[in-house]
């Protein structure tokens, strides 16, 4: 309702006086979109990375399990196995929960005393984490890792 005043002099004449309009205007508003543009471009980047990384961490704990299944299995059979529905997984490779890495074991040299265990980035991966696009491990626990050019990367995804 706008504000009424009786103006002096005058026999019962009301003038309205009306209130400023407070908004924003266009050039505002742009500002203000730029400024998000702007933040948004730094942050998805950094974010995407963080992601990968936790992708990592998830097949470096599968690379773990999978080594102590192996040793059980050698436990009870005497041998290692390049199998992985005989360690219990559904498929032959494995895939991580998220579906970032495809986990197998191979023999390095005799499949009876010795294996590697590799998680190989799937392609939904490699969109987010160029550094580690195999991660392995094998029946020492010796760490090793490359990136998708093949180049040793084993300090940067493991972090040692």
């Amino acid at each position: 309702m706008p504000i009424t005043k009786q103006a002096k002099g005058q026999n019962n004449k009301q003038i309205k006086i009306r209130k400023p309009i407070s908004a924003f205007s266009l050039i505002e508003l742009m500002v203000s979109v730029a400024i998000v543009g702007i933040i948004a471009a730094i942050a998805t980047p950094a974010y995407i990375e963080y992601l990968g990384q936790g992708y990592r961490s998830e097949a470096m704990r599968e690379l773990v399990t999978v080594v102590n299944l192996q040793e059980q299995y050698l436990i009870e059979n005497r041998t290692y196995t390049t199998d992985m529905k005989e360690l219990g997984f559904a498929a032959d490779p494995y895939e991580s929960e998220n579906e970032r890495y495809k986990i197998d074991a191979t023999a390095i040299a005799d499949i009876s005393s010795d294996f590697i265990v590799t998680a190989t980035a799937t392609d939904a991966q490699k969109a987010t984490d160029l550094t580690c696009y195999t991660i392995s491990m094998n029946y020492l626990l010796q760490k090793s890792a490359t990136d998708s050019e093949g180049n040793d990367s084993t300090d940067t995804c493991w972090g040692q």
